[in-house]
């Protein structure tokens, strides 16, 4: 699967998704920047804080946005886009 592939199956992915919002599908990079809707989640206080609990209780690790001053947002990386 080629990166412009792996970005559309990853942008498609989350916009079924109705708590994170992508704005701008990527042409030609690796990452998609995330908007967390915060009212849409319990007991999470921030970005940081929802990466925090995702990586302790489901093994996935991402990048939180306030760590590029992008405050509730996520920053994921599609490099490992998988079609199921």
């Amino acid at each position: 699967m080629f990166l412009k592939d792996k970005a559309d199956l990853a942008y498609s992915k989350l916009a079924d998704i109705p708590s994170l919002k992508c704005y701008l599908k990527p042409e030609a990079c690796t990452f998609l920047w995330t908007q967390l809707e915060m009212s849409s989640f319990l007991n999470i206080k921030d970005d940081e804080d929802f990466c925090e609990k995702l990586a302790t209780e489901e093994n996935l690790v991402l990048l939180p946005g306030i760590t590029q001053y992008h405050m509730h947002h996520l920053c994921i990386d599609q490099r490992s886009a998988q079609q199921y």
